[in-house]
């Protein structure tokens, strides 16, 4: 079935159900690369900075997935039936008749596991189509690879197309939950931190999801912080909430909610406490959750847009703005400010031009992973009283323990803000146990007590004209020297008394340095950098036979003899002890080198530049003097180069021909050494910034070179390829500057 048909059934179909319900009315830890629509992507790079993707090979009506495994690095995307490799634009090996389908709504969803190299890729079937819910078992090596190694294991046969992620309590597993047709039961199953219990945790609540097969599609949404649970029925035209309990993994506390015509999109502000719909008819409608009972969330009605335009899924991304998908659009709209409610929230139709491409019905999930807890140490003076702060969402806790020191009952408290005083100084290990979600996490960290600073600037001393003396008080919070400087530090470079008074929230000190004699540093002369030629020297006077002369490898002679290309040191010590140095660069000339290459053909069009790359005076044969000439016509070409060591002659034919770019890649090869096709190597001429690549079918890149002379040998990793076609990628650019890339398959034959 092509995309073009697909995508006009489920217009079709929407708008027939749009004709025949009318009348009913009443009145986001995810992925920075998005892959969705009419071959659409985007990258989010930092903020509200979106960046064009154009590598996409996907074209779905609704549904989508992508997996990274950083965002510059692997990447694949999905529509439930086949999956894509980002990097080399090609279906990976065995990704393809995949039992989701790109008719539903969210088709797919890419899963992790914390502790272990396995990927998940879960699939839902179109409306209440016989392959349910399944799932995908992939291997990911150390690049961030994937291997697919099972597929469409069934999870749940009789399913919605509704499917969504949500954060256990405990922030280290997962919930995938799902709705079961023609019943009201939820069905959550949890993901460990290496696998997947298949065994679910089953609600029966809310209404039954039934009747019409338009009623298996409505997306599905747990909020940010894992609580409350949003979904659409289409059909119905309804959206029903739910508590969500994600240390057990039930639903519960139902809140229906009528007229909402051709409900379809469903997504909640970052805080959770407002949730949004968007529908087929053109709508986007918000909620207030922060009152859970009906009228008050009824009555908290606020329609954000009304457009004759079919919207489709709500995506809360990673930089706190909820996108929306508009059907056979250039652009995605955006809610900007999502936890305010009414115009406050902002939405903007034209958010994000997708260069040309269109956006569908769908859009790619985003999960959340919880950041941890942790806890404020305090740093405070002996006496004073150490108060803790719990860093963290503190309502998810059950309760607290604290400990401070020996006595499990004196130095210990239960209160979630405590306090403590320590009677020494010293580093103090605090312990922090964390009780939630039926378990008990703990915290290590040290508590510092300090008294006053201790200001010590030295003794009195003396140094070299030639130094900076650094004063340094020591540590402390504010600082005040004799000057009325606050820096930390202090810089003289003269005789007299320095003072410095240091101070922090436990007191301060006072301390002062007399320096008493700045000594003259002694004078090192060296001459200027000189160039001589080669086998000549230069004899070098260190001068001063009253102080202590030091030449590079510690010759202490007076002089020294230069006569190899370099850098010379000489340094000079006192009495006193004052040091100086200097240097001295001595270059080599030779008799200058001069090559203008064989007699030589180019191409009707194109320029040749002859390049000097001696120094010296150049006259060419047509009396200019630069170190380059640029030919343009053919012809005798012919240079002098001249220097105070000697000069040279050489000269060069240019001919002219007419040239065109030529690849010719052959399509198999045999590397078993037998001296016949052991290479794969294309044939490449008249071309520039050549760069071949090759694939194997996971879409992971195995080899590269841009020597033209260079090809495959069928070894990856020291050792021998399989049998197999491997994709090829050339990347070039012709004489005129224009450039392309051609690809291909090659077979390997063993």
């Amino acid at each position: 079935m092509t995309h073009t048909n697909t995508c006009s059934v489920f217009r079709l179909a929407l708008v027939v159900f749009m004709a025949v319900f009318a009348s009913n009315t009443v009145d986001a830890q995810g992925p920075n690369n998005w892959f969705f629509g009419q071959k659409a992507g985007i990258y989010f790079n930092g903020g509200s900075n979106i960046t064009f993707l154009s590598n996409s090979q996907m074209s779905t009506p609704e549904g989508c997935a992508v997996y990274e495994d950083s965002p510059l690095s692997a990447t694949y995307y999905t529509n439930g039936e086949k999956i894509w490799s980002a990097n080399s634009g090609t279906v990976i090996q065995n990704g393809i008749n995949l039992n989701g389908s790109m008719n539903s709504c969210q088709s797919a969803l890419f899963y992790h596991t914390t502790h272990s190299d396995t990927v998940y890729l879960f699939t839902t079937d179109a409306h209440n189509g016989s392959n349910g819910l399944c799932y995908n078992i992939f291997s990911r090596n150390k690049k961030g690879y994937m291997g697919l190694q099972t597929t469409n294991i069934p999870l749940l046969n009789s399913a919605t197309e509704r499917m969504t992620l949500a954060n256990h309590c405990d922030e280290k597993s997962m919930w995938l939950v799902t709705h079961q047709w023609n019943s009201d039961a939820f069905y959550s199953y949890k993901i460990n931190e290496d696998s997947l219990n298949p065994n679910p945790i089953i609600s029966h609540v809310g209404s039954v999801h039934n009747g019409n097969t338009l009623n298996a599609k409505g997306c599905v949404k747990i909020s940010p912080d894992g609580t409350k649970l949003a979904l659409a029925k289409m059909s119905a035209g309804t959206v029903e909430l739910f508590h969500f309990d994600n240390i057990h993994g039930g639903v519960s506390d139902p809140i229906l909610i009528t007229g909402i015509t051709n409900a379809y999109g469903i997504e909640f502000s970052p805080t959770g406490e407002i949730v949004y719909v968007s529908t087929v008819s053109g709508q986007i409608i918000q909620f207030n959750l922060s009152i859970w009972n009906v009228s008050n969330i009824i009555n908290s009605k606020y329609i954000v847009t009304s457009q004759a335009q079919l919207l489709g899924s709500l995506q809360l991304s990673t930089d706190n703005m909820i996108y929306v998908a508009k059907d056979n659009s250039y652009y995605l709209g955006r809610i900007e400010l999502p936890n305010s409610m009414g115009t406050a929230c902002i939405y903007n139709p034209t958010a994000v031009y997708l260069n040309g491409r269109k956006s569908e019905a769908g859009l790619p999930q985003v999960y959340y992973k919880k950041t941890g807890y942790d806890f404020k140490v305090p740093i405070e003076c002996l006496g004073d009283t150490s108060f803790f702060t719990i860093l963290g969402d503190t309502t998810r806790l059950d309760s607290v323990l604290w400990y401070f020191g020996h006595n499990p009952i004196l130095d210990s408290s239960r209160k979630f803000s405590p306090y403590y005083i320590f009677n020494a100084f010293g580093n103090y290990k605090v312990k922090l146990f964390l009780y939630h979600c039926d378990t008990v996490d703990t915290l290590v960290s040290y508590a510092g007590i300090v008294g006053p600073p201790n200001a010590n600037l030295g003794p009195d001393t003396s140094f070299c004209s030639n130094e900076v003396k650094i004063l340094d008080g020591g540590h402390a919070t504010d600082y005040l020297w004799d000057n009325g400087s606050t820096d930390t530090i202090r810089m003289v470079n003269s005789p007299g008394i320095y003072w410095v008074r240091l101070s922090n929230s436990c007191g301060e000190s006072y301390d002062t340095i007399e320096v008493l004699n700045i000594f003259d540093s002694p004078i090192v002369i060296l001459p200027p950098d000189t160039t001589i030629c080669g086998g000549d020297s230069l004899v070098l006077d260190a001068g001063d036979d009253s102080l202590v002369s030091i030449w590079q490898y510690n010759d202490t002679a007076r002089f020294y003899t230069a006569k190899v290309e370099g850098i010379y040191q000489l340094e000079k010590i006192d009495s006193n002890g004052c040091r100086s140095a200097n240097d001295f660069y001595l270059k080599l000339d030779t008799v200058p080198f001069i090559s203008l290459g064989p007699d030589t053909t180019i191409c009707i069009g194109y320029d040749l530049l002859f390049n000097g790359r001696s120094q010296g005076h150049y006259l060419w044969q047509d009396g200019s003097t630069d170190t380059t000439f640029k030919v343009t016509d053919p012809g005798i070409y012919y240079v002098n180069v001249r220097n105070a060591c000697g000069e040279v002659n050489d000269s060069c034919e240019v001919f002219y021909e007419d040239c065109n770019q030529i690849i010719w890649v052959p399509n198999a090869f045999t590397p078993n050494n037998d001296g016949v096709n052991d290479v794969f190597l294309p044939f490449i001429e008249h071309v520039e910034n050549y760069h071949l690549f090759i694939f194997n079918r996971w879409g992971e890149l195995i080899f590269e070179t841009q020597d033209y002379y260079k090809g495959w040998d069928g070894r990856y990793n020291g050792k021998n390829a399989s049998q197999d076609t491997y994709i090829w990628r050339i990347d070039y650019t012709n004489y005129s500057g224009d450039n392309f890339n051609q690809y291909g398959y090659v077979i390997l034959f063993r």
